[in-house]
């Protein structure tokens, strides 16, 4: 049964293939919305979504419909543009862009190399900014909007991990900037998770780690993808219609501002 929350909206998903991304875009649309998403390396799994690629191109463009997508190094400003023209062809425009694609490298300081951090800035940072400027002028017609997505690493910092926390720090920076440059016709917020049960926290976390992440916030629980969605859904529906410049906190109360 699709419900209505996002009827109409047509949104492209970056890093829709896995993780947080997949949730989203299976979520959006779940609640009535046309989505595009795009992937680096691996396409779902999902029996719902595994073909989409194919699939896609066969159903009408009516809310709900699988999800179309295609390739994109969101490293490559060229890619970037290519992927944001694809995804407007074929939604016959743009309504929201929500930037999820990332990394994660797992380091400590004596062992980071400029690979590992020029990864995390290009990916996590320089190729969200390129994606809202690739995307903006359709959003703008649209009077769309864009939803980030960082952590909470970039608000608290983090351990063995400099680089994703330094990326994931400059997107609230950059969310509020774009807030300020984009209004009146594009509202840009941000969702910063907690840990979320995904292939990259189990790049990092063993038992004794979701143990601990469990014991240090409010609700006693890692959080799951869907957590996610439904509070990116939410910023990108109609409901939040007066905000912009926005974080919102997805940990169980482990960060409260």
């Amino acid at each position: 049964m699709v419900s209505s929350l996002l009827k109409g909206k047509r949104i492209l998903v970056t890093g829709g293939s896995r993780g947080i991304g997949k949730a989203i875009m299976e979520f959006c649309a779940s609640q009535g919305a046309t989505v595009f998403f795009t992937y680096h390396q691996t396409l779902p799994d999902s029996s719902a979504t595994a073909d989409s690629k194919d699939a896609g191109r066969n159903q009408s463009t009516s809310p709900g419909h699988f999800p179309d997508s295609c390739p994109c190094d969101v490293r490559s400003e060229p890619d970037i543009q290519a992927a944001v023209a694809e995804a407007t062809e074929y939604m016959g425009g743009l309504d929201v862009l929500v930037n999820s694609a990332g990394v994660l490298h797992k380091e400590r300081i004596q062992e980071l190399t400029q690979q590992g951090w020029q990864d995390s800035i290009d990916i996590n940072l320089k190729g969200l900014v390129l994606m809202c400027k690739a995307a903006a002028p359709h959003l703008r017609e649209a009077k769309g909007c864009v939803v980030n997505i960082s952590s909470v690493s970039g608000i608290r910092g983090t351990w063995l991990g400099v680089s994703y926390a330094a990326s994931k720090a400059g997107i609230l920076a950059v969310t509020k900037s774009l807030a300020r440059e984009l209004a009146p016709e594009i509202r840009v917020n941000c969702v910063a998770p907690g840990p979320v049960e995904t292939d990259m926290l189990d790049q990092f976390a063993d038992n004794n780690a979701r143990e601990y992440f469990r014991k240090r916030n409010q609700l006693k629980r890692i959080g799951e993808p869907l957590d996610v969605a439904k509070v990116v859904g939410f910023l990108a529906s109609d409901l939040a219609g007066f905000m912009t410049g926005q974080t919102l906190v997805v940990d169980g109360g482990e960060v409260m501002l």
